[in-house]
């Protein structure tokens, strides 16, 4: 969401009216509420689009028509709003950035009370943003915000939207907001090399670190949009932005049949496509697999959804999405990361996190557990499935005429070393061929044969 240029506030009426009917003038230098100093604008958003400014350029002349500004480029996508760089004068001039809410039809403009009557689909929308920054904020104070994950929220300060009732015609709407830093869809496109397997690994934790933020709510939140547009990433780490679609996770909510709630199709779970469901328990399954999604597209730039998507169909139907996600085609698209061990592990972990069966996929705290452990030594067969010590499998044994649970302990080409928990044995070059890939639970029964 990073990007320059200085802007104004449209002014209605002509220079004869009184200056008490103007709106506050919007331009760098500008102070609002008497305590927030505008410095330069970041993102702006025009036709549905956002665009930042450019470089360099001059505040234009206060009054002039908001429209008439030139909008180049294109940083993160955004609406409804303009933000900016300012300075809290009350809080030792930390930076902050500031949206200010503006109306497109009839003309540009920016909005202050009077332009947003109760009951209006404007007033409703202010209310949606009010609603979410309360929330972002209240859920981010002391204690909670000491918790792990917490600063992987980007931060709502403050509103000034129910506050400007006090004088309607002259205040504009805006948010107060945490500097968090560019889309991190801009990071991808832009990132000097193709892949960087240290800061992927790296972002892929404090991915996964906000979502356990999000979990160990009660009752937990689902970001439920999830996607490199709404993820910003600066100095300080990688954010979670634009909470507009949020859901609890409340068994209320999983029952609502459509989903009220919007989401991009294309990292939506299997389950979550076209909306006909909000999510499905348990509560992390949403996020976590939009979150492995993100970590494939900063894997391995050169895939993008379309690679995970029917050539052809409409995103919007469940059955677009080709499950499972071929994974293995990282290592085809970015040849650089053969024979890495670390890209190894990380595609295993990516494994699990999309799996198709919500059920199926890993709480966040144990996807985490993973990424902090040392390189994980994976063998990948012919036919794609991957090997590694510590997965659970299911072996067809002879003897006993069952399927019993078991947990690799070493993988070959046409064997494995496993463990049998509920035996408390070990078996050594166990047939490849007798070995099934799939989870189990701990107290699940075995098959007989």
């Amino acid at each position: 969401m990073l990007c320059f240029i200085a802007l104004f506030l449209f002014c209605r009426g002509s220079a004869t009216r009184p200056s008490s009917d103007t709106h506050v003038a919007i331009h760098s230098g500008a102070l609002l509420r008497n305590r927030y100093r505008l410095q330069d604008l970041l993102e702006t958003s025009r036709g549905g689009e956002s665009s930042p400014g450019i470089f360099g350029s001059e505040p234009p002349e206060i009054g002039a028509d908001r429209a008439q500004l030139e909008m180049i480029g294109h940083v993160a996508k955004g609406s409804f709003g303009d933000v900016w760089r300012a300075v809290d004068q009350k809080r030792n001039n930390r930076e902050v950035a500031v949206k200010i809410f503006y109306e497109k039809k009839p003309h540009l403009r920016y909005l202050t009370w009077s332009d947003a009557p109760e009951g209006s689909s404007l007033h409703q929308l202010l209310m949606s943003n009010v609603k979410e920054c309360n929330t972002i904020k209240s859920i981010t104070l002391q204690p909670l915000s000491r918790k792990l994950g917490a600063e992987r929220i980007c931060r709502c300060f403050e509103e000034h939207v129910t506050d400007a009732a006090a004088d309607p015609e002259r205040e504009p709407l805006f948010l107060v907001q945490e500097m968090c830093g560019q889309g991190l869809d801009r990071y991808i496109r832009e990132r000097s090399k193709p892949v960087d397997l240290a800061m992927t690994k790296e972002y892929a934790i404090q991915l996964v670190e906000g979502l356990i933020f999000l979990q160990n709510l009660q009752p937990p939140i689902i970001h439920h949009d999830l996607k490199p547009e709404n993820m910003a990433v600066d100095e300080k780490g990688l954010k979670f932005i634009d909470w507009g679609e949020m859901v609890i996770a409340t068994p209320e909510n999983e029952a609502q049949r459509p989903c009220p709630q919007s989401r991009t199709d294309v990292f939506a779970p299997p389950e979550g496509i076209g909306g006909n469901i909000c999510f499905q328990m348990p509560s992390h399954s949403y996020d976590i697999y939009a979150a492995g999604l993100i970590i494939l597209e900063l894997l391995c730039p050169n895939l993008n959804h379309n690679d995970w998507t029917v050539t052809g169909a409409d995103v919007r139907d469940p059955e677009s999405r080709i499950s499972p996600v071929p994974v293995e085609l990282v290592k085809e698209r970015c040849p650089e990361l053969q024979e890495q061990a670390d890209a190894d592990s990380l595609i295993v972990i990516m494994k699990g996190m999309l799996h198709p069966e919500p059920a199926r996929r890993p709480h966040p705290e144990e996807v985490l557990q993973q990424l902090l452990h040392d390189a994980t030594e994976v063998t990948f067969y012919d036919n794609g499935l991957a090997c590694f010590a510590g997965m659970k499998v299911k072996y067809n044994s002879v003897t006993h005429g069952t399927t019993e649970n078991a947990i690799v302990t070493k993988c070959r080409t046409t064997t494995l070393d496993l463990a049998f928990p509920s035996f408390r044995v070990m078996k050594e070059d166990a047939a490849l061929d007798r070995v099934v890939f799939t989870d189990w639970e701990e107290d699940e029964p075995l098959e007989m044969s």
